[in-house]
C-alpha cells in the first residue's frame, strides 16, 4: 500500500481458508488511511484437490506443507475474467511499486519470476523431481514463487489441475505448488528482476541493512514477526513498523520467540557468515 502508484487503481484479492472478520477489519483500516485506489476481496478457498498430493509428500518425504501452500494453483479458475495480475507470498515485504509489472503485459510469457536462491535447476539435491519420469530437461533452470507476474491468457486454465494430478503421480514434490509450477512452465518462464523477489534470511546482511527498492521475502521458519519487538535493525524495523500501524485498527497476535538476534547479528558479521 505504501509504495502503489495513488493514480493507478487496484484490487488485492486474498486467498485463504481461514481469513477472520478481525484480521480483515485490520486490513480493511489500512487501505482507507492509504488514500489510494485500492479494493480489497477475500476469496475463501477448497483445497481438497491437492490432499492426494499433500499426503504423498507427506509419506514419501516425511514432511508437510501447509495445505493453503497450493492456493495459487487455483488463481487461474478462480478468476477466470483476470488475465494479468501479481502473486506474492504472505512474507514478502513490499518497497517496489507493483503497478512497475504492467510493462510486462504484452511480452508473450506465461509468468515471470526470479531464479530461486540454492536451488539452480530442476534436478538440484534440494529439489526431489525425478526429471525422467516427467520428461523434463534435468539442467533446466529453477524459479522461486514467491514472487510471481502472470498472463493468464497463456496458462492452460481448463486442464492445470489435471496437469498437477499427473505431475504428483509420478514424482516427489519437496516444494509442493513450486515444484509443479517448475515442471509446468520449464522452460517458458522469464526471468525478473531479482529486487523483485530478494530472497533473504537471518544469516543475510540485508536483513539489517535492506536496499530500498527491492520486495524482501523472508524464506525459511525465522519471519520478521518472530522477532522480539524492541528488534530494530533493517527488515524487522520495517515490519514492527507496520505492525504498530495495523494494530490501530484490531489486536494483532503475538507470535513473538525471545531469542537473542541482535547476538546472532554480531556473531555472524565478526565471523564472516554474514552474506
Amino acid at each position: 500500500l505504501r509504495h502503489l502508484d495513488p493514480s493507478q487503481k487496484t484490487t488485492i484479492h486474498i486467498l485463504s481458508q481461514t481469513f477472520s472478520q478481525q484480521s480483515l477489519g485490520i486490513l480493511q483500516g489500512l487501505i482507507d488511511t492509504s488514500g489510494k485506489p485500492v479494493d480489497c476481496e477475500i476469496r475463501p478457498i477448497e483445497l481438497d484437490c491437492f490432499e492426494k498430493i499433500n499426503t504423498r509428500n507427506l509419506k514419501e518425504l516425511a514432511q508437510e506443507l501447509p495445505l493453503e501452500t497450493y492456493g495459487r494453483l487455483l488463481i487461474p479458475s478462480l478468476f477466470p475474467d483476470i488475465n494479468f495480475g501479481v502473486y506474492l507470498d504472505s512474507d514478502v515485504l513490499v518497497q517496489k511499486d507493483l503497478s512497475q509489472v504492467f510493462q510486462y503485459r504484452s511480452d508473450q510469457h506465461p509468468i515471470w519470476v526470479v531464479d530461486d536462491m540454492t536451488i539452480t535447476s530442476l534436478s538440484h539435491p534440494d529439489e526431489f523431481l525425478d526429471c525422467e519420469a516427467l520428461g523434463v530437461d534435468p539442467d533446466a533452470p529453477y524459479f522461486n514463487t514467491g514472487v510471481m507476474v502472470f498472463n493468464l491468457n497463456l496458462w492452460e486454465r481448463d486442464t492445470l489441475l489435471e496437469k498437477c494430478q499427473e505431475i504428483g503421480s509420478k514424482s516427489k514434490l519437496r516444494w509442493a505448488d513450486q515444484s509443479l509450477l517448475n515442471v509446468i512452465f520449464t522452460g517458458r518462464w522469464q526471468k525478473l528482476e531479482s529486487s523483485w523477489n530478494n530472497m533473504i534470511t537471518p544469516e543475510y546482511r540485508e536483513y539489517a541493512f535492506p536496499k530500498p527498492d527491492n520486495n524482501y521475502h523472508c524464506v525459511g521458519g525465522s519471519k520478521p514477526w518472530h522477532f522480539p519487538a524492541t528488534m530494530t535493525m533493517g527488515v524487522l524495523s520495517q515490519c514492527q513498523d507496520i505492525l504498530r500501524e495495523a494494530a490501530r485498527y484490531g489486536t494483532i497476535p503475538s507470535h513473538v520467540k525471545r531469542k537473542p538476534y541482535l547476538i546472532f547479528f554480531l556473531k555472524t558479521l565478526l565471523t564472516g557468515k554474514m552474506r
